[in-house]
């Protein structure tokens, strides 16, 4: 529950994650320019930072995806050229022996951001959270992104937007490599007012159906009363033959 509160006190808005992409999409364009003509250590993490926090924002993907990403893995991404987007599938990530490679499908531009990258020979360190936090801060978000955080929000609007149980919200886990289960247990928020309103909704169905149920109940039972009485009634009275038959064997 502390887990739960502290997540309830500091999860990101729908508001901030969009926002978050669309200061990303401004700032990743200039930051690659700038590498080109003058190659700066700060430059190099703020374009990790950048990148990094606009695919996490609209994925979820774990730290361990964004590290483990190689070269081969990006140049080897399978081509849709109808809408010529790109699905990048990684396989060394944590939950890959249930859910196999994690996978993001990126737009033509996107899918440039990570070649770009490799064009200019720059490769991830192993302080990715920094430079998301550092670019997080830099767009004047509010609170502090982690991984861990944008992935949290994620699933969450997830769950909140496509139903508990739905098939998309399902999809979207598996696209996340991430179980529901967990994202229940360690995930869900409080309740909002619109959310409240409908299982209160729910309370008062159940009853109502469960008023109808009990008359339907009593009914069934005073039926079957009636009709045991009835079948007692038919066998302990013969049928008029029989009477007519003694009858007549009598009066020999």
């Amino acid at each position: 529950m502390r887990v739960k509160g502290k997540k309830d006190a500091t999860i990101h808005s729908i508001k901030e994650l969009q926002e978050c992409r669309r200061l990303a999409l401004v700032a990743i364009p200039k930051l690659l320019s700038r590498l080109e003509e003058q190659h700066t250590t700060t430059d190099q993490c703020n374009l990790f930072g950048y990148v990094a926090a606009y695919l996490a924002s609209l994925y979820g993907h774990r730290l361990g995806v964004f590290l483990n990403m190689t070269d081969v893995q990006v140049s080897q991404a399978v081509h849709g050229p109808e809408k010529n987007d790109y699905l990048l599938k990684m396989e060394d990530h944590k939950t890959n022996e249930s859910f196999g490679t994690a996978k993001m499908l990126l737009s033509d531009q996107e899918y440039g951001w990570l070649m770009d990258i490799i064009h200019l020979k720059t490769n991830p360190d192993k302080n990715l959270t920094k430079y998301v936090k550092r670019v997080w801060s830099e767009m004047h978000l509010e609170g502090e992104a982690t991984f861990t955080s944008l992935r949290s929000a994620v699933a969450t609007f997830a769950r909140d937007r496509h139903g508990e149980d739905s098939q998309d919200r399902k999809s979207m886990a598996r696209l996340m490599c991430h179980d529901t289960a967990t994202s229940d247990k360690f995930y869900t928020m409080d309740l909002t007012m619109e959310q409240a309103r409908k299982g209160r909704l729910l309370f008062e169905e159940a009853q109502k159906e469960g008023e109808e149920s009990v008359t339907g109940t009593n009914k069934r039972k005073k039926d079957g009363e009636e009709g045991r009485k009835k079948k007692s009634e038919q066998e302990s009275t013969p049928p008029q033959s029989d009477v007519i038959k003694r009858r007549v064997m009598y009066s020999y």
